[in-house]
């Protein structure tokens, strides 16, 4: 699949507004725009200078040729508000919603701007839906859209050392202000990733989580046309996983021996569905050192009548990068666990 990608172009108010760079979670619907994006401002535009996404490994992916989402901004003075100010547009249906509100961070006040709208579509598909919060002197620091291009982005940390306390202030303001999000877990973290470490700190975390879970053993089975294949997974960590509920899981490969003697290696890790996948509607509780054995039934022959043979395996459950950061513990039975977020399981 060709890689989208996100430039970000905004209409600034330049007062007040230097330039300088910061991340941004984007919990685009699938990661062809990649999970954590390195935005830059330059006089009246935000520009993407990096992305990258986030699966079995973490790649950076090329910004050229990339594709525009207008989020647009909306100007806003260094200023107080001394209450919550709304107006609202009420037309056919049709709802749009405007906040204002302001923090004061070391003495001086700086406005937030809230933009709601719904198109209360009532028919065969959902409500087009479009959030934003601007903050003056740091732009857009949330913005969601569930059509078109269809993302969640929220600031992460910025390399001003002052607008990240600004930053900061503002989800802390936020978590007793505003029901659009989970801002309790995105102050901590903005306060855990800062800009200089924030890119290895999350990699670092990311593939160690993702090597948690093991191959002990994979045994194919062979009877009546059909494979059992039985696989069994250890985790290595002192970390406790939860597999999530209704998952698939499946071999990672599939070697293919035709009746010519040749063979092609089948990497379904590129597939979604078949018969090679399971779905398993319950969570699997994995403490640390623990080992969990799955048994998965498969075919033994293509439709050409080709001969398969599995290896690897596989945990398909449609979680992301952007589950990962933002999810919370479990607590099961007294312990504490983290949701396993990854797919392919290697030895």
């Amino acid at each position: 699949m060709k890689n989208l990608f996100i430039v970000l172009y905004l209409t600034l108010n330049l007062s007040g507004f230097t330039q300088g760079e910061s991340y941004y979670i984007n919990g685009t619907r699938g990661n062809s725009n990649g999970n954590l994006l390195l935005v830059n401002y330059e006089e009246n535009s935000h520009i993407l200078n990096n992305a990258y996404t986030f699966k079995d490994s973490v790649y950076q992916l090329n910004p050229k040729g990339s594709q525009i989402i207008p989020l647009n901004y909306m100007p806003l003075s260094d200023s107080k508000i001394d209450s919550l100010n709304t107006w609202q547009r009420l037309n056919y249906g049709n709802v749009s919603e405007n906040t204002a509100d302001s923090i004061q961070v070391n003495q001086k006040w700086y406005a937030i701007k809230f933009h709601f709208d719904d198109d209360r579509f009532v028919g065969g598909m959902p409500n087009r839906v479009n959030k934003t919060i601007w903050v003056a002197g740091l732009g857009t620091i949330y913005s969601s859209n569930n059509y078109l291009f269809n993302h969640e982005l929220m600031m992460l940390c910025h390399k001003d050392s002052i607008k990240q306390i600004r930053l900061e202030a503002v989800y802390k303001h936020l978590e007793k202000t505003n029901l659009w999000f989970n801002w309790t877990k995105m102050t901590t973290l903005t306060t855990t990733y800062s800009f200089t470490t924030c890119l290895n700190n999350l990699k670092s975390s990311w593939l160690e989580a993702g090597a948690a879970l093991k191959l002990v053993s994979t045994k194919s089975t062979i009877k009546n046309n059909m494979v059992t294949y039985d696989v069994t997974l250890i985790n290595t960590r002192y970390t406790n996983y939860v597999l999530p509920d209704y998952y698939q899981i499946s071999p990672a490969k599939a070697i293919i021996y035709s009746s010519d003697n040749t063979t092609t290696e089948w990497d379904l890790m590129d597939s979604h569905y078949g018969k090679h996948f399971k779905r398993v509607n319950k969570p699997y509780y994995i403490q640390s050192g623990q080992t969990q054995s799955f048994t998965l039934n498969i075919p033994l022959r293509t439709g050409a009548g080709q001969t398969l043979n599995y290896h690897g395996f596989q945990i398909y459950s449609k979680r992301t990068f952007f589950n990962w950061i933002l999810s919370e513990e479990i607590i099961h039975d007294g312990h504490r666990y983290e949701i396993y977020n990854h797919r392919e399981i290697f030895y």
